[in-house]
């Protein structure tokens, strides 16, 4: 049976509960839409999510008294991993508005797939195309929000 650390989880809950009132408070800021949740609605609806599940994480640590803190690594790997998908994520997030959502969302989630060590390619590849085309419908016909497209110049 796996260790359970309570103090990285209330850490994760506390970190996740911060995130979401950063992204509430900033994507208040973006334009409203009389149809549909637009720039500013879907990040928001997003954030309330974030805060509401990282609360509950978080006390639900908490309950028993407050956990000892404990810092060990238990898996390098793991964390290797980890920093790799964070790399990997803002540069796809740097790249997104040249070279659009359609374009290199597929790459992005087959090198996350297989990343974390799905090794049936036939199956990254359907996976990737699918969920980034399902994730494109959604985005522009159920949401209203346009993603970025493809631009030579």
């Amino acid at each position: 049976m796996k260790n359970e650390n309570k103090f990285s989880d209330l850490c994760l809950g506390l970190g996740f509960v911060i995130l979401g009132a950063v992204v509430f408070i900033l994507a208040g800021k973006l334009q409203n839409v009389a149809r549909g949740l637009g720039p500013s609605g879907y990040p928001q609806v997003v954030a309330i999510m974030m805060i509401i599940l990282g609360s509950t994480l978080a006390l639900g640590n908490l309950i028993g008294g407050f956990p000892k803190p404990d810092f060990s690594i238990e898996n390098p790997k793991g964390w290797l991993k980890i920093l790799i998908l964070l790399v990997v994520t803002f540069v796809y997030v740097w790249l997104l508005k040249s070279l659009g959502f359609l374009l290199l969302t597929p790459f992005y989630m087959g090198f996350l797939l297989v990343l974390f060590n799905h090794r049936d390619y036939k199956k990254v590849v359907a996976i990737s195309l699918l969920t980034t085309i399902v994730l494109y419908l959604l985005f522009v016909k159920v949401f209203m929000i346009f993603l970025p497209s493809f631009r030579l110049f």
